[in-house]
């Protein structure tokens, strides 16, 4: 059975033309990935720690009652 399409070739990128050009940002800094993203999260967490500091944990602030 030779291969079939699916829809026209005519309309083929129609998309792509019908959307505007948009020029791409420059990015601040490279975002680690990896090996070194987990080495930036130990350092975070572990070594760069105030011994004074009591860390506050996800939920810290459940049973406060809401500023107004």
């Amino acid at each position: 059975m030779p291969n079939r399409m699916h829809g026209s070739l005519a309309r083929a990128g129609k998309v792509r033309k019908q959307t505007p050009k948009i020029e791409k940002k420059e990015k601040i800094h490279k975002v680690p990935k990896g090996r070194a993203k987990k080495r930036v999260i130990i350092n975070r967490r572990f070594i760069n720690v105030d011994p004074t500091k009591k860390r506050r944990s996800p939920n810290w602030n459940a049973g406060q009652k809401e500023l107004k």
